[in-house]
């Protein structure tokens, strides 16, 4: 039987870290934006005060109060600075990471990963600035990982993930949903190859847009196969037709009610990756040029998010020596090579490449990107491990 994790007041949040967001040997900055407007985007680098960390994702509520999940630890802005803070001990060799957090009020945000040493979900839950963990309890009988967590209210989340390997070997794509009382397990539409889903937008209580990669299998890389899509509008999730781009998959979701989904990720896998863009309206999605970028080991999108006036940024990495065998795989070592940071932008709705801000050691990887109102934050790890926070003026 599977469990329920209840509990509103102060309860934990957990989550894994991406292995996309992991720091990197060495890596080149992207962002890639699409404005919607004349306007041009400028980014500023912010002082992060010598903050160590490996972050994975970013929520604001306001764009002075943001909050940073990853390995261990949190990072939080507020009333203009950045500080950092290590995650409640969960006990456990390896601890707990959290791939995802939103936050649907200034006092209240949800995390969502994995305990790495039992492999069992996490869920963070912050109130009032205080952070708890706690696993999910029940009989799990398989590895399972919340990759991202959209909230359309305090009492209205959504997370999604992958159950397995199963039997050894194949992934499953995993739902979840909290009420107001607690989480459970929601049925997702069933690829027929297994699947993991990374990211989960929803722009209205009845309507989100999950994605990911159909496929995967424990140990081979190679084996993700196809963007995955499924759309929820309040009567359960279905499967989405994926514009054909061959292999690849797509790795975070942003939707508006005025402006449709935008969707990031990368055809091919390795030294063949190159970064896709992809628009949806509803259950009908098509390919969207981007940039055709190139590095030593391809490059790949992480992240997406749009202003209210649908100005949208992307931004991900260039990465010479990371592993792009599939999701949620780990860095691969190899020499140190530092590339200079390169932002991607358009002034007449297009995507294009821009200059980042230059980052300490001038290399290093944007993981995540969010943005309120009319600004946006994107967060990331320089070469050597360093906390990175970039925001448009």
């Amino acid at each position: 039987m599977r469990r329920m994790v209840t509990g509103r007041g102060r309860l934990a949040w957990g989550s894994a870290l991406a292995a996309a967001i992991v720091v990197v040997a060495a890596a080149t900055v992207l962002l890639i934006s699409r404005l919607s407007g004349g306007a041009d985007g400028s980014w500023d680098l912010a002082d992060t005060h010598g903050i160590s960390a490996a972050p994975a994702a970013v929520s604001c509520p306001t764009s002075t109060d943001c909050w940073v999940v990853g390995w261990d630890r949190v990072e939080h802005l507020s009333g203009g600075a950045w500080a950092g803070a290590p995650l409640p001990a969960l006990g456990g060799e390896q601890g707990a990471v959290l791939f995802g957090v939103a936050c649907p009020t200034t006092s209240e945000c949800w995390g969502v990963g994995q305990d790495y040493t039992t492999e069992q979900i996490v869920f963070g839950h912050e109130v009032g600035d205080a952070w708890t963990l706690i696993r999910e309890a029940g009989d799990v009988t398989q590895p399972e990982q919340l990759n991202a967590i959209a909230c359309v209210d305090p009492d209205d989340c959504w997370a999604v993930g992958h159950v397995g390997p199963i039997d050894g070997s194949r992934f499953q794509p995993l739902i979840e949903h909290y009420s107001g009382t607690g989480w459970s397990v929601v049925p997702s539409a069933d690829p027929g190859s297994g699947g993991d889903l990374t990211a989960i937008s929803c722009p209205t209580p009845t309507e989100c847009s999950a994605v990911g990669t159909t496929g995967g299998e424990a140990g081979n890389g190679n084996s993700w196969t196809s963007p995955l899509i499924e759309h929820y509008e309040g009567d359960g999730w279905t499967l989405v037709s994926t514009p054909g781009i061959g292999a690849g998959g797509l790795t975070v979701v942003a939707c508006s009610n005025s402006n449709g989904c935008w969707a990031v990720g990368h055809s091919g896998w390795g030294s063949g990756a190159r970064p896709i863009v992809e628009h949806g309206v509803g259950d009908s999605w098509s390919v969207v040029g981007s940039p055709s970028l190139s590095g030593p080991d391809g490059a790949v999108l992480l992240s997406v998010a749009c202003t209210a006036s649908n100005t949208c940024w992307g931004v991900g990495e260039l990465p010479p020596t990371f592993n792009l065998g599939g999701p949620s795989t780990g860095p691969t070592p190899g020499p140190t090579e530092v590339l200079p940071p390169v932002i991607e932008g358009n002034a007449r709705g297009g995507w294009s490449v821009a200059v980042s801000p230059q980052i300490p050691g001038g290399s290093g990887s944007l993981t995540a990107v969010t943005c309120v109102a009319s600004r946006c934050w994107a967060i990331g790890s320089t070469l050597t491990g360093g906390f990175v926070a970039e925001s448009t003026t």
